[in-house]
């Protein structure tokens, strides 16, 4: 149900192209984790951006 809802919003607020990459840019935190991980599930071809700067 969440990843239909989550589909749904997607869809409805245009925020993705049907087609081509999405980049996501990863954290590490759960949060950024999750949205890679459902957007992965749904379908989307997801690539991870992820910098270390060292700052914690």
């Amino acid at each position: 149900m969440f990843h239909r809802q989550i589909a749904a919003f997607i869809e409805k607020e245009r925020l993705l192209p049907l087609a081509g990459k999405v980049l996501v840019a990863l954290s590490g935190g759960a949060d950024s984790v999750a949205l890679l991980r459902v957007l992965l599930s749904l379908g989307y071809d997801c690539e991870a951006a992820h910098c270390n700067f060292r700052l914690r």
